[in-house]
């Protein structure tokens, strides 16, 4: 009878790790977030042919008109940090003081993104239990609207609670650090969404993924992926993008990178196709939360397919091979040359001009510009 137990209690965790991650979410090249109102002109303007949007309120008239349409949404929640006096994802917090972290000093612990333009948000404690049940029933709210799951912004361990050596609460883990404890409220997390419905999803967004994250969830997010709103240039430089390809590309953990555009001196086409095309060498899915939307979007009604090999090299040409494409990034300084054989094609289209390409014996021959990401659409 044991061993029967112990072998459920094994299925069950493992339909929960990010290696089940459901299908339609591995395949999904491309996704999107709107922070914006959202009714029903704007899922069908704005949403239509885009498999996953982020951002959606936990409203079945909005979940609805997504669906019929074929796109899949997900509701936005921190489980990191809370306003004291505003009403927020159901809670006041100001009623709940001893949910919050308790520094090493005995003072309520300020959230990292406290500053004078948002003041008042305290970090929550992830070791407690009543603030965990409170969570957990918020999300069940929303999971009863029909979303297709949660994006968990602000993705990271509060810093190390004292709440239970200074008296203000008890602790479920007593005398672990902050890591286990948030860990296994993740976890918790998943189980509560994916419970009867294992197509539904769960996303963290730490900033960008370290092995603490691996295995919580269907998907981790990489903000400001080469771009950001932060910086007049491309901040993540060619050595960082192969590193995260490497650590993170095709794996069970599905990355899902966002980038900003229209921030650097580049034309914002330029570094969006740049983006996308180190996101999808890479393994990831792409976004740009509607920043430059209508000068690519183009982009969002691609479909390469199934990759048909990992990431190659020719001179300082980087690309994959696709089912119905090619995607190709040039990160050097100067032009080059991209020599690819596409069996069986006699054209292709460089989805940046929209121009046809004719070519010669099934080899697809193309020059690259510097610094720049190109994708060529093979027919079928």
């Amino acid at each position: 009878m044991k061993l029967i137990l112990i072998a459920v209690a094994l299925v069950v965790v493992s339909a929960v790790r990010a290696g089940a991650a459901p299908q339609w979410f591995r395949e999904a090249e491309v996704y999107n977030g709107w922070y914006r109102a959202w009714d029903a002109k704007v899922v069908a303007d704005k949403m239509a042919g885009i498999p996953l949007v982020v951002g959606a309120p936990p409203d079945r008239k909005i979940v609805e008109a997504a669906h019929r349409q074929g796109t899949r949404v997900i509701t936005y929640i921190t489980l990191y940090q809370f306003p004291l006096e505003e009403l927020y994802q159901d809670v006041k917090l100001a009623d709940h003081p001893d949910w919050i972290v308790i520094d090493a000093q005995g003072e309520r612990a300020r959230s990292v993104f406290w500053s004078s333009d948002n003041p008042g948000w305290y970090e929550v404690c992830a070791n407690n239990a009543d603030y965990r049940k409170a969570a957990l029933a918020y999300i069940r709210k929303i999971l009863a609207t029909g979303i297709d799951g949660l994006f968990i912004d602000n993705a990271h361990p509060p810093m190390q609670c004292f709440g239970e050596e200074f008296g203000k609460h008890k602790h479920i883990f007593a005398g672990e650090d902050h890591l286990r404890p948030w860990q296994d409220f993740m976890r918790e997390v998943v189980r509560t969404v994916k419970e009867g419905h294992p197509d539904r999803i769960v996303i963290l967004n730490p900033g960008e993924p370290s092995e603490f994250h691996r295995g919580l969830a269907d998907g981790i997010m990489i903000e400001s992926y080469i771009c950001t709103h932060a910086s007049k240039t491309r901040w993540h430089n060619w050595d960082r993008i192969l590193q995260w390809a490497k650590q993170w590309g095709d794996g069970p953990d599905q990355i899902v990178a966002l980038s900003y555009i229209g921030y650097t001196s580049a034309p914002a086409r330029e570094d969006a196709f740049y983006c996308y095309a180190c996101a999808r060498l890479s393994g990831f899915a792409w976004a740009d939360w509607y920043s430059k939307f209508d000068d690519y979007k183009d982009l969002f009604a691609l479909r390469l397919g199934k990759p048909m090999g990992r990431m190659h090299r020719q001179g300082p040409i980087y690309y994959r091979v696709f089912e119905k494409g090619i995607a190709a990034v040039n990160p050097a300084s100067d032009p080059a040359d991209l020599v690819v054989p596409v069996k069986g094609c006699d054209t292709a289209i460089d989805q940046f001009s929209g121009n046809v390409l004719k070519l010669t014996d099934s080899v697809l021959r193309v020059k690259i510009p510097a610094a720049s990401g190109r994708v060529y659409k093979l027919p079928g």
